[in-house]
């Protein structure tokens, strides 16, 4: 009888993010590790920068430091443990990078930038593209560059970037990228413990 593998717990955490000058807030959701991540990025004394949050396969958020207020981090569902997403192998992830790189699906990238009210969203981003982006900003570029519905090319200065989103339909349900898609008009006015709409985490176990 083969041996059964022993399951990886974690939790899940909903973090809501308040810019200065900005009434309108960022929410997101990341397991446990993430969660630690985030914390110890803040007891560090390093230069402000786009970071990272971590979050679900097909969802990427990076956030810049320097115009965050606050961040409540929240238990979002009570404490209940959930099954951890699986670690790949380096095969596997090789593998899953290939099939989406030779993928036409675009990607639908969403900026926070400073000053403006409403975020802006580019439905049509090639995936090569956003992963471009995605590198200038780690590297902390002056600059990122995006193309518009249009095909005209948007350059960004990094410096004003609030936040900036990426939703990847490749690995999501159409129903979810909607509902990610509505998130902000759903969630205005909304309390700042609210649970807004987002792809759920694994059923826990029995």
């Amino acid at each position: 009888m083969p041996k059964k593998t022993a399951q990886t717990l974690t939790r899940v955490y909903e973090l809501v993010v308040t810019f200065t000058a900005r009434d309108q807030r960022l929410f997101w959701h990341v397991e446990e590790k993430d969660r630690v991540r985030l914390l110890k990025v803040f007891d560090d004394r390093t230069e402000h920068r786009l970071y990272e949050l971590g979050g679900s396969e097909g969802l990427e958020c990076l956030v810049n430091t320097a115009h965050i207020r606050r961040i409540n981090v929240l238990d979002y569902v009570g404490g209940i443990e959930f099954e951890a997403e699986t670690e790949l192998t380096e095969k596997e992830s090789l593998k899953k990078l290939q099939e989406r790189e030779t993928s036409d699906e675009p990607v639908i990238v969403r900026l926070w930038l400073r000053g403006e009210k409403e975020p802006v969203v580019h439905q049509e981003i090639e995936y090569a593209e956003w992963c471009l982006a995605r590198t200038c900003l780690i590297e902390r570029e002056k600059f990122i560059q995006l193309d518009d519905e249009d095909g005209e090319e948007v350059l960004y200065g990094t410096d004003h970037i609030n936040a900036i989103e990426m939703i990847d339909p490749f690995y999501l349900e159409e129903n979810q990228v909607e509902k990610l898609l509505g998130r902000y008009d759903q969630a205005e006015g909304a309390d700042d413990t609210a649970p807004t709409e987002s792809p759920a985490p694994a059923a826990p176990p029995s």
